[in-house]
């Protein structure tokens, strides 16, 4: 395959996951009305590699609540 080849599958596949698999609803695993987060994709050979697509909806929320000076488990547990 080569590098145009590439692209143009890796356009196709963001385009696909974007319409099926990200959409911006509230979350089923959640009591509070948040956006669902998005996706991950991993790929597993020697090494793993994880890709996360988050719905738009989601950043937009993160992004509201970051400018609020919020911060969210995930950093809260990092630092």
């Amino acid at each position: 395959m080569n590098i145009w080849d590439q692209n143009e599958f890796r356009e196709g596949f963001l385009k696909s996951l974007q319409s099926k698999y990200v959409y911006d609803q509230d979350s089923i695993f959640c009591n509070n009305n948040v956006p669902e987060e998005g996706c991950i994709v991993r790929l597993e050979g020697l090494e793993i590699k994880n890709y996360k697509l988050k719905s738009f909806r989601f950043l937009q929320h993160e992004s509201g609540e970051l400018d609020k000076g919020t911060i969210d488990m995930e950093t809260e547990q990092s630092v």
